[in-house]
């Protein structure tokens, strides 16, 4: 509350950190009694030895992870928090939310079942379920049916009309009112004693006394440690982003961060295991209208109020009113399955992304599933740029003026992947993606499709005559020049076999005495071709600013008198001669159109 900057998150216990930090606990323990055996007699009567308790293990992993999360933020590491995706948190989120909602349909059925763990326990868990349905508590099941109810009722009809009628929006706290009345009718009606129904049970009064945690258990909880602070950042930093997002405010990543981590060290002194943001809660936060962290003060509040006086008033309250609450405040995070309808025909890729990360999160584990999530999300972005998106643009039909050029830039039908025209003399060809090793290949294919097409066509620079308006010049003229013009302006960096790649085509261009013009490159990439040397082939004339400077090249009355021959064979002679007068000027500048 104090130190992080989301309004919404409630942070506290977490049922896949409570049950991540178990089975760490057990490793641990299993760890300090195997290396207290190994020690000499005289040694082993140390702290560490096999007889330590299970919360003495739990408090040292608490505050080992919480020194890993403060070192995170302290290490500047929330650029990995850039790798979660608006559509990797809402899978990962739903998934986790998964967990959540399956741990609760025992307390909703008042059965009990055996705990399980490790990848794909969920489904173990759901069998374990299925098959003691018979054994269902019908008394419990009833209350929560009944509590359910209550709360769809209270905030899809009465809500909506009291804010209908009063013009205000009212919020009704409908989850008190559902434990009060839960609580007075356990406690009169006996319903643990009569029914059987698991109720909260016993609540000690009264604080612990704090603790300084064994730093020497410490080494031995390192490894799990960084595991569950991984798990918690990114439940606690996806659920805030997406509660950021909805609720249109801004969020530290790194604050919350060293945030985490603060709140995991102090509480490593009293007897607690590992803290997270509980998905239930922070909904149930949220649906009850809260805006600011101030209702965590009053939830602390109350809760403090309970540990110290308030708990014996509690103990009839059933659980499954709880586990009731939990699942409805969980149906709107449900919703999001509503995304894949909007995602499928507007980016398939990032619908995949929402899959994968649902999939892998529900089907194997909460840190296993964050894991395959980002690593996936990043093979999307390797595998758009290894297969980006090309494409030629179709020919020009009108070329008297700049201006006439110009509207035909405009009115380009971009969507269009395949325009091979053989009759045609232009060629505009587009490669949207920077240019580097993992597409280099493809980008030189299409640039050698086209110069085939040159070479192999019956005549490829005949033109429909009705159909262009030349103001200089014959068609016969323009049968001496055929073109391509290379976009440029999606390219926003090369690398070494990029620039490679660029002298290839143009020196394969050359051979087959087709102009290359590279159009609206940006001074980034054209410095690097600067000071790799590609200027040293390739004129520097040949860059334009711009797809119009180019189309005015194309279409000028030099390029239709100029024979191709004496410009490239020229160009590959003088190269010295332009390095030379290049390196002379040691400043920067940007392509520039052919005076």
């Amino acid at each position: 509350m104090l130190f992080g900057t989301s309004k919404h998150c409630s942070v506290g216990s977490f049922a896949v950190i409570a049950l991540m930090s178990g089975l760490a606990n057990e490793r641990i323990r299993s760890a300090i009694a195997s290396h207290s055996s190994s020690l000499p007699t005289d040694l082993s009567n140390s702290t560490t030895s096999y007889e330590m308790k299970p919360i003495e293990v739990a408090t040292a992993l608490t505050f080992t992870v919480g020194v890993a999360q403060f070192m995170a933020g302290f290490l500047h590491l929330e650029f990995v928090t850039t790798y979660f995706s608006d559509q990797m948190v809402s899978g990962f989120t739903t998934g986790a939310s998964t967990h959540v909602v399956v741990a609760q349909l025992d307390k909703v059925l008042g059965i009990k079942v055996p705990s399980a763990k490790g990848p794909g326990y969920l489904f173990m868990r759901v069998y374990d379920i299925a098959a003691r349905i018979p054994q269902t508590n019908l008394c419990t099941l009833i209350i929560s049916l009944c509590g359910g109810i209550f709360l769809y009722v209270g905030k899809e009809v009465i809500s909506p009309f009291v804010n209908k009628k009063t013009g205000m929006k009212i919020t009704i706290p409908y989850e008190l009112m559902l434990m009060i009345i839960s609580t007075l009718a356990s406690y009169f009606l006996s319903l643990h004693s009569h029914y059987n129904v698991p109720i909260v049970g016993t609540m000690h009064p009264g604080l612990p006394s704090p603790k300084v945690p064994h730093i020497e258990v410490v080494s031995y909880c390192i490894t799990d440690a960084i595991v569950i602070a991984a798990v918690a950042l990114a439940v606690h930093i996806s659920l805030a982003k997406m509660l950021a997002k909805k609720m249109n405010y801004p969020i530290n990543a790194r604050q919350e961060m060293l945030a985490l981590g603060i709140t995991e060290i102090g509480t490593s002194f009293f007897p607690v295991y590992p803290t997270a943001t509980g998905i239930g809660r922070t909904i149930v936060n949220t649906e009850s209208g809260s805006k600011t962290q101030i209702s965590s003060l009053f939830a602390g509040l109350f809760l403090l109020a309970v540990i110290l006086f308030l708990g014996p008033f509690l103990e009839p309250l059933p659980m499954c009113t709880l586990a009731t609450i939990i699942l409805m405040a969980m149906r709107k995070v449900f919703r999001s399955f509503s995304e894949l309808k909007i995602l499928w025909p507007s980016s398939k890729v990032d619908c995949f992304i929402w899959l994968v990360a649902f999939v892998a999160t529900v089907c194997v584990n909460v840190m296993e599933g964050l894991v395959i999530s980002i690593i996936f999300a990043l093979l999307t972005v390797v595998f758009r740029a290894q297969w980006p998106h090309q494409k030629l643009i179709p020919p020009i039909t009108t070329t008297s003026s700049r201006s006439s050029s110009l509207v035909s830039v405009n009115k380009l039908d971009t969507s269009s992947t395949d325009v091979y025209n053989s009759g045609t003399f232009l060629r505009v060809f587009c490669f949207e993606s920077p240019l580097l090793f993992v597409n280099v290949e493809r980008f030189k294919t299409a640039i050698r499709a086209i110069i085939t097409e040159f070479k192999f066509s019956q005549n490829p620079m005949a033109l429909n005559s009705a159909n262009l308006n030349f103001s200089h010049g014959t068609s016969e003229e323009f049968e001496k020049v055929r073109c391509i013009i290379i976009d440029c302006s999606a390219i926003a960096y090369v690398d070494r076999m990029g620039l490679n790649a660029v002298k290839e085509i143009f020196s394969e261009c050359s051979a087959a005495k087709i102009k290359v013009l590279f159009a609206a490159m940006n001074a980034n990439v054209f410095r690097n071709l600067r000071q790799c040397g590609v200027l040293d082939i390739i004129p520097e004339e040949n860059f334009l600013s711009s797809l119009c400077d180019a189309l005015d090249i194309v279409f000028s009355p030099k390029s239709k008198t100029e024979a191709t021959d004496d410009v490239y064979s020229s160009a590959l002679q003088n190269s010295a001669a332009n390095k030379e007068k290049r390196g002379a000027d040691s400043g920067e500048s940007d392509p520039k159109a052919i005076p």
